[in-house]
């Protein structure tokens, strides 16, 4: 009984611990933004890696989408046979906050398909072709915080 009291209380004050760091630090630890609005896609072999990255690409005719999107979820049950399989892009304009200035900046896809690219401000964050495995991307020294 001695044995299962003791134990309690080393449990008891662990979870005191965490409490009280959890009211110092608050929540600034770790801040969660959802990404999945506003995306924009294309699905023209056309566009190119390198002018698809580029900051200026026209965009009058991408679709705006939310992820996760299937981009041949339309084609693959028309009457034409087979179903696309080029090359897509994804595009998103954001600002991160003026207040997280200082942080490490990072963005996290809970799945992207088989053989993919990402850019961020024309900058090659690097080729992933695990697909439909989640990756996670640090960002923070390409980020302009001027617009």
């Amino acid at each position: 009984m001695k044995n299962f009291v003791n134990r309690n209380k080393k449990v008891l004050l662990l979870l005191i611990i965490v409490s009280f760091s959890n009211f110092i630090f608050g929540n600034d630890i770790r801040r969660v933004f959802d990404f999945n609005k506003n995306w924009l896609y294309d699905q023209n072999d056309w566009v190119g890696f390198y002018h698809g990255s580029s900051m200026s690409w026209n965009e009058a005719d991408w679709i705006p989408v939310s992820t996760p999107h299937t981009f041949n979820a339309q084609d693959t049950f028309d009457d034409d046979r087979g179903y696309y399989r080029g090359i897509g892009w994804y595009r998103k304009h954001f600002k991160v906050p003026e207040s997280e200035k200082g942080r490490i900046i990072k963005v996290h896809f809970g799945a992207i398909g088989n053989e993919s690219e990402i850019w961020v401000n024309q900058e090659f964050m690097g080729k992933f072709t695990n697909g439909y495995t989640p990756i996670e991307i640090d960002i923070t020294d390409f980020i302009s915080w001027n617009g």
